[in-house]
């Protein structure tokens, strides 16, 4: 029983006609229970004072309309009726079946306590029913999803209001009502999933489709036997997602991940993979059955196995008969309390644009004819190296005579292998060529003159 005084407590009002003052006696010695108090009454049996009494004794008189005191009665409120032995044959028979009680005057004071203690367990067990009925049409309420408990027969016994909500209908529409008469169909598919439940006698978890307002809604249910006090299964209790909302946004996420012009991976909060687009698929070789649902980190480790390393966020990847440069990038998704649920990963092929860049430095950097670096080269070389210690410059004797006498193809091939000589002699040092026959070497190893003179004769 429910402990009353955590709850602000609870009055049972006691009425008794004046003709029993033991009343008062008998009430004083009712066990006591945490959080309940009585109030005796006193008096003449006046309509305003019997209105708001839980228990009402009466002394019966002929003629007395029992049907009209129950009328003036709260509708919990018990009557008892006070006879003499000799008057009980006197009662009319419909009047027993609107009494609570029938006491035989004169009384023992212990008698009259075990019967008003009795009908006040009675009372409270009404109002601990009540109470419980409360909480649970409450939190039936307070859920978002669908609740329903049927009868063996599958008629709806008690709903909430998101059932109501979802049906269009009322509430006396829907209880007393089974599945097809509330929705118009699908009652086969709801049977068999009762029957699963009902034969396993454990709870079991469908995906069934309804029609709501002409519109196909796809439901995640789940249901559980119900049993009385004996164990015995009496009926189910069902509560449904509704996941037509969620699955419409996993389809516009799967449009807009299909969408973008790279690889795009998406893990949720558990780290498992829940969308992959096409353009990933084809840059790894992979197959979307096998990575939905798959650990993204174990995935990756093994994907990337035989990576060399990342530059920056940047790394070789082999892709069939070529290689390709994948520039890696990873972004948090958070909910509206900026709560992290599962993460981005974006890969994009930047092989032709780091192609590219190599060209345009290369350009602007190298000397096209001896691969060596150019005037503009040697100046950036030049800005960002303090090191520098010996500084050699040299150009060809006779150059303008071989071109003018041999070509200017023989005067290239004679660049050329001068070039080919410093990259011999000067390996570890940076070399250019500054325009015409002219090149310098530039040297940051500490030597002294005569290894300098040694290497520039060689």
């Amino acid at each position: 029983m429910i402990n009353y005084s955590h709850i602000g407590g609870v009055m049972i009002r006691i009425f008794s006609d004046p003709a029993f003052r033991e009343i008062e006696q008998a009430v004083l010695s009712i066990p006591a229970i945490d959080g309940v108090e009585y109030n005796t009454i006193i008096n003449d049996p006046l309509p305003e004072i019997l209105s708001y009494c839980d228990i009402v004794i009466l002394k019966w008189h002929p003629g007395m309309a029992i049907d009209d005191l129950k009328k003036m009665l709260r509708p919990e409120a018990k009557l008892v009726l006070c006879v003499k032995r000799e008057e009980e044959g006197k009662i009319l028979p419909e009047d027993f079946t609107r009494l609570d009680d029938l006491w035989i005057h004169p009384f023992l004071v212990e008698r009259a306590t075990l019967r008003l203690t009795n009908l006040a367990n009675e009372i409270l067990r009404a109002r601990e029913v009540s109470l419980y009925k409360g909480w649970l049409e409450t939190l039936m309420d307070l859920v978002p999803d669908m609740i329903w408990f049927k009868n063996l027969d599958g008629v709806h016994l008690k709903v909430n209001k998101s059932f109501i909500r979802a049906t269009g209908k009322t509430r006396k529409m829907i209880e007393g009502s089974s599945h097809s008469e509330i929705w118009g169909e699908g009652d086969e598919d709801c049977k068999t999933s009762e029957m699963e439940v009902l034969n396993s006698g454990e709870q079991r978890s469908f995906d069934e489709i309804i029609v709501i307002d002409n519109t196909p809604h796809h439901l995640k249910t789940h249901k559980v036997p119900f049993r009385d006090a004996n164990g015995s299964i009496i009926g189910t209790l069902g509560l449904a997602q509704d996941l037509t909302s969620m699955l419409d946004l996993n389809l516009e996420i799967g449009i807009f991940v299909e969408a973008m012009p790279f690889s795009i991976l998406i893990t949720g909060e558990n780290g498992k993979i829940s969308h992959v687009n096409d353009k990933f698929l084809e840059m790894f070789n992979e197959c979307r059955g096998d990575l939905i649902g798959a650990a993204y980190n174990a995935w990756r480790d093994w994907a990337f196995e035989d990576v060399d390393g990342f530059i920056g966020n940047t790394f070789r990847y082999a892709h069939g008969d070529r290689d390709l440069l994948i520039q890696f990038t990873e972004m948090p998704l958070t909910d509206s309390f900026d709560q992290p649920i599962g993460m981005v990963q974006a890969f994009m092929d930047v092989t032709a644009e780091k192609e590219m860049e190599a060209q345009i430095w290369k350009a602007a950097n190298l000397d096209a004819l001896t691969g060596l670096a150019s005037r503009h080269g040697f100046s950036k070389w030049i800005e960002d190296n303090e090191e520098l210690k010996h500084l050699l410059y040299l150009d060809l004797d006779n150059f303008k005579f071989v071109n003018d006498t041999y070509g200017h193809k023989a005067g290239d091939e004679a660049l050329i292998r001068l070039a080919d000589c410093i990259r011999n002699v000067f390996p570890e040092d940076f070399a250019a060529r500054l325009g015409g026959d002219e090149f310098v070497i530039c040297i940051c190893r500490n030597l002294d003159v005569s290894e300098l003179e040694e290497l520039a004769n060689d």
